[in-house]
């Protein structure tokens, strides 16, 4: 769905869509992405493939303001879920510790890069990793 939605996309240019953050727009948002909290506090696969189909859809974000967002509200809701399963004594903490090193590495380089590029580079990387994933959870 995510990739099918950025190749068959009629938005071209998202950096000159205007940002639609108030009044319906703020309360569809809302909704959807209560929803996609609860799915990324169980699950987390594949969330922030889905806030970047809608935040540029719904709100007119480009995908640079749009990776901002998604990482914050990652944040807030990977606290809460963080805090359920460290009280229900769930967590590998040594394993964690080598996600987590993992992520905020990722996370830094990439945040450098997709700063100084423009979105038609990143709906690129966009579309070779949503694939490359598609690919190695079906064949693998």
């Amino acid at each position: 769905m995510v990739l099918t939605t950025i190749l068959l996309n009629p938005i071209k240019n998202y950096t000159e869509l205007p940002e639609r953050t108030t009044g319906k727009y703020l309360y569809v948002s809302i909704f959807i992405f209560f929803f996609l909290g609860i799915y990324g506090g169980f699950i987390n696969a594949g969330i922030g493939f889905l806030m970047l189909v809608i935040l540029p859809y719904l709100n007119g974000l480009s995908l640079l303001k749009s990776n901002v967002t998604k990482v914050f509200v990652v944040a807030v809701y990977t606290i809460g879920a963080v805090l359920v399963f460290a009280f229900e004594d769930k967590i590998n903490y040594p394993l964690a510790l080598i996600l987590t090193l993992g992520n905020a590495s990722g996370a830094w380089v990439a945040s450098r890069w997709s700063v100084k590029k423009d979105d038609k580079v990143i709906k690129l990387f966009l579309i070779i990793t949503v694939s490359s994933l598609a690919i190695k959870l079906w064949f693998f």
